[in-house]
């Protein structure tokens, strides 16, 4: 019995590409994720301290009408957990409520892929980076042109978020 393909055009092409023995969805899905070359992310360095970066990425993301849902601050984590130093590195949970409740009616499992992570890590003195995840590599494995649309919408939301910051 032939799996049924979950996945975009350009993996399914991949996939077909993979000796036909070999029926495990998930490494179907893996390993077409590392044959395809695709930032993850968006990012830019700010000349300031962890704690202003911090602040921008709070205020900028209320800005693109964004809260924060979570944060875990992987330094504190580390620290307490295996009793090791490390740079300030926090990851701030950030999600618009109506994206994600309109995407979530469309597909009732994506919930795992949410929120949008926004890491904040200090590369420097006085050096700090901000990451963001794209939400386009983020859902490719979601076959839904309608939760498309709505990542789209959330994209351009975080692309100006970090254009400004």
């Amino acid at each position: 019995m032939e799996a049924e393909n979950h996945f975009p055009g350009f993996l399914a092409n991949k996939i077909s590409d993979i000796e036909p023995d070999i029926e495990d969805e998930q490494f179907f899905f893996i390993f077409a994720i590392n044959d395809v070359t695709m930032n993850y992310y968006f990012t830019k360095t700010l000349n300031c301290t962890f704690e202003e970066a911090e602040s921008r990425v709070r205020e900028g993301l209320s800005k693109v009408g964004m809260g924060i849902v979570m944060e875990i601050d992987f330094r504190e984590k580390f620290k307490e957990k295996l009793n090791v130093d490390f740079r300030p590195y926090k990851v701030l949970g950030a999600c618009s409520p109506g994206h994600a409740y309109r995407s979530i009616l469309k597909e009732d499992k994506l919930g795992v892929l949410l929120p949008c992570n926004v890491l904040i890590q200090q590369i420097g003195d006085k050096l700090t980076e901000v990451s963001v995840m794209d939400p386009e590599g983020a859902m490719m494995a979601v076959n839904n042109p309608e939760v498309k649309c709505i990542t789209d919408e959330v994209r351009i939301k975080l692309q100006h978020f970090i254009e400004e910051l």
